[in-house]
Protein backbone atom coordinates (compact mmCIF):
# COMPACT_ATOMS: atom_id res chain seq x y z
CA UNK A 1 0.00 0.00 0.00
CA UNK A 2 1.38 3.42 -0.92
CA UNK A 3 0.69 6.48 1.22
CA UNK A 4 1.98 10.06 1.27
CA UNK A 5 4.31 11.31 4.00
CA UNK A 6 6.15 14.64 4.48
CA UNK A 7 9.30 12.93 3.15
CA UNK A 8 7.53 11.52 0.07
CA UNK A 9 5.55 8.44 -0.88
CA UNK A 10 6.14 5.39 1.33
CA UNK A 11 5.30 1.77 0.59
CA UNK A 12 3.91 -0.59 3.23
CA UNK A 13 3.92 -4.30 2.56
CA UNK A 14 2.04 -6.96 4.50
CA UNK A 15 -0.11 -10.04 4.30
CA UNK A 16 -3.53 -9.42 2.77
CA UNK A 17 -5.00 -12.42 4.60
CA UNK A 18 -3.81 -11.15 8.00
CA UNK A 19 -5.10 -7.65 7.29
CA UNK A 20 -8.51 -9.04 6.32
CA UNK A 21 -8.66 -11.19 9.49
CA UNK A 22 -7.73 -8.19 11.65
CA UNK A 23 -10.43 -6.08 10.00
CA UNK A 24 -13.08 -8.80 10.39
CA UNK A 25 -12.15 -9.27 14.06
CA UNK A 26 -12.46 -5.53 14.72
CA UNK A 27 -15.90 -5.52 13.09
CA UNK A 28 -17.08 -8.45 15.22
CA UNK A 29 -15.88 -6.99 18.51
CA UNK A 30 -17.07 -3.44 17.91
CA UNK A 31 -20.03 -2.39 19.98
CA UNK A 32 -23.16 -1.74 18.05
CA UNK A 33 -24.73 1.43 19.34
CA UNK A 34 -28.49 1.38 19.50
CA UNK A 35 -30.08 4.75 19.86
CA UNK A 36 -33.59 4.86 21.18
CA UNK A 37 -35.63 7.87 20.24
CA UNK A 38 -39.02 8.64 21.69
CA UNK A 39 -41.26 10.69 19.46
CA UNK A 40 -44.57 12.34 20.09
CA UNK A 41 -46.74 12.78 17.08
CA UNK A 42 -49.82 14.92 16.89
CA UNK A 43 -52.20 14.12 14.08
CA UNK A 44 -54.68 16.52 12.56
CA UNK A 45 -57.95 15.05 11.38
CA UNK A 46 -59.82 17.19 8.90
CA UNK A 47 -63.58 17.22 9.14
CA UNK A 48 -64.04 18.66 5.64
CA UNK A 49 -63.73 17.00 2.25
CA UNK A 50 -60.29 16.04 1.00
CA UNK A 51 -59.04 17.74 -2.15
CA UNK A 52 -57.93 14.82 -4.29
CA UNK A 53 -56.62 17.04 -7.07
CA UNK A 54 -53.11 17.36 -5.64
CA UNK A 55 -51.03 16.14 -8.60
CA UNK A 56 -48.15 18.65 -9.01
CA UNK A 57 -47.75 17.69 -12.66
CA UNK A 58 -51.15 19.17 -13.51
CA UNK A 59 -50.93 22.89 -14.19
CA UNK A 60 -54.16 24.76 -13.49
CA UNK A 61 -53.07 28.12 -14.82
CA UNK A 62 -50.52 29.07 -17.40
CA UNK A 63 -47.77 31.21 -15.96
CA UNK A 64 -47.48 34.43 -17.89
CA UNK A 65 -44.15 36.15 -18.21
CA UNK A 66 -44.49 39.87 -18.46
CA UNK A 67 -45.66 42.94 -16.61
CA UNK A 68 -48.64 42.79 -14.28
CA UNK A 69 -50.02 46.14 -15.44
CA UNK A 70 -49.61 48.42 -18.43
CA UNK A 71 -46.20 50.02 -18.94
CA UNK A 72 -45.72 53.76 -19.22
CA UNK A 73 -43.53 54.82 -22.14
CA UNK A 74 -41.27 57.82 -21.41
CA UNK A 75 -39.02 59.58 -23.96
CA UNK A 76 -35.32 59.42 -23.07
CA UNK A 77 -34.09 61.97 -25.61
CA UNK A 78 -36.18 65.04 -26.49
CA UNK A 79 -34.59 65.26 -29.95
CA UNK A 80 -34.87 61.56 -30.87
CA UNK A 81 -38.41 60.32 -30.17
CA UNK A 82 -37.50 56.70 -31.05
CA UNK A 83 -35.49 56.37 -27.82
CA UNK A 84 -38.00 55.54 -25.10
CA UNK A 85 -38.01 53.86 -21.72
CA UNK A 86 -40.87 51.65 -20.54
CA UNK A 87 -41.61 51.79 -16.81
Amino acid sequence: MKFPTPEGVRVLRGEQHEARECYNQSIRTAEKKIEKVQTCEQRFVSSGPIDENLDPRVIDEEKKNGPVEELAELPVDKCDKSKTLKI
